[in-house]
């Protein structure tokens, strides 16, 4: 078992550090094509929006998770408002980022419809509008835990950062929002909104480039929806059976164990966060184009319509 330790210190260390450098990249170079191209395209600026999320959730959450667990180094038994701050923004953020994807899946699909009365749903107006609600529901719904938090021992002599005391609070996220906020409940909808986007896509007429675009951009999306399932689908079915078993009788080797996979999956969880970049440059020649124009390898004259 204490190899099986050294290893998952290693995993985290490592896997963490590949994450954090390739996220960081990949979201600063999605926003810099994304101002460079065009930010007045609802989908484009709620792809923005996202970008900016994931390049946060990267810096407090996976930074700090590849310090502790990887390092030992805990900021949050060190510091009462670190605690806090870290697992209020960290929440805020995270949740932010999976309901703007949501929203950007579903606002590509009013824009891809047949029916002139959803494509009207889509416009920049409303989408800053729904960003803006969104980031401000987020900061609301978890305001408790920046007020709840706290510093509790550990049995061995130390202190740990406990996100809620409260017993119903507590199971209110353990129950609903880790599992399915965060995990089940956008993977079911991104799947059946991309569904009914990609049938929109498949009864558009014509090759003109806003309808290039958008089959690009529904491309994108739906390429990130198999990265957010990848990511997120195990994460959500460990956290449900961690919180279904948590007054379950488990022996040392059983808790070990669960701890591994639990490291594992919390893990992959960042994946989508970090590698959105090369989701799109894999998904959109669109995207790629832009980013050749960005990097002056495609001559003016080839140089196409932004998104």
């Amino acid at each position: 078992m204490v190899d099986l330790k050294t290893g998952l210190a290693q995993f985290n260390i490592y896997t963490g550090i590949l994450l954090m450098i390739i996220g960081i990249f990949g979201n600063i170079s999605n926003m810099i094509v994304f101002c460079k191209t065009n930010l007045q395209h609802p989908t484009t600026y709620i792809l923005f929006c996202t970008s900016c999320a994931s390049l946060s959730y990267l810096s407090i959450g996976l930074f700090t998770r590849v310090i502790t667990t990887g390092f030992l180094i805990d900021w949050t038994t060190m510091n009462m408002s670190w605690c806090r701050a870290r697992l209020y923004f960290a929440h805020v953020i995270v949740l932010s980022s999976v309901c703007f994807t949501c929203y950007a899946s579903i606002n590509q699909f009013f824009s891809t419809s047949q029916k002139e009365k959803l494509r009207r749903l889509s416009n920049l107006t409303r989408a800053r509008y729904a960003t803006f609600l969104i980031l401000v529901t987020c900061f609301l719904h978890h305001l408790p835990l920046a007020i709840l938090a706290q510093q509790i021992p550990n049995g061995t002599g130390g202190v740990v950062c406990n996100p809620v005391i409260n017993p119903y609070l507590r199971g209110y996220i353990s129950y609903f929002i880790v599992p399915f906020v965060l995990s089940l409940i956008p993977v079911t909808f991104l799947i059946i909104v991309g569904a009914l986007t990609y049938h929109n896509v498949s009864m558009l007429q014509g090759t003109n480039s806003r309808q290039r675009a958008q089959r690009h951009l529904v491309s994108m999306i739906l390429l990130q929806t198999v990265s957010i399932t990848i990511g997120s689908l195990p994460y959500g079915l460990q956290s449900l059976y961690s919180a279904i078993t948590t007054y379950v009788v488990k022996d040392s080797n059983r808790k070990v164990v669960e701890d591994a996979i639990f490291q594992i999956v919390n893990t992959t969880y960042y994946i989508p966060h970090a590698f959105s970049f090369f989701i799109y440059l894999i998904s959109s020649a669109t995207f790629r184009d832009q980013v050749k124009t960005i990097l002056h390898l495609s001559p003016k004259e080839n140089r196409v319509t932004p998104f």
